[in-house]
């Protein structure tokens, strides 16, 4: 059988949290521990590193979630722009002078 484990949801939905959790726990813990120059260290960059990898973790997620319910909405892109039914977003203006590469007073 080849059935992928997968977590529940609410404990899926909590690891961004726990990974913040654990990384404070970790840096507080480096803190006491400072006597103990390599285990602070240890503990220091790993709580760092969890704390980081929550936050990315969180904001990867919840952009996505975001995307996803954008997509969902067809119409959703020509609003943004000032779109409306089928006319296509306005364009940039250029500039039609071309480049002479002269510095000119």
């Amino acid at each position: 059988m080849n059935r992928s484990r997968r977590l529940s949801q609410p404990l899926y939905e909590s690891l961004p949290g726990l990974y913040v959790l654990g990384g404070l726990v970790a840096l507080v813990a480096s803190y006491f521990v400072a006597f103990l120059h390599v285990v602070s260290l240890v503990l220091g960059l790993g709580g760092l590193g969890a704390v980081i990898g929550g936050v990315v973790v969180w904001l990867r997620r919840r952009d996505y979630r975001q995307l996803r319910a954008n997509y969902s909405d067809p119409d959703f892109l020509g609003r943004e722009f000032g779109c409306t039914g089928t006319t296509p977003p306005p364009r940039a203006s250029f500039s039609a002078e071309p480049l002479t590469g002269k510095n000119e007073e």
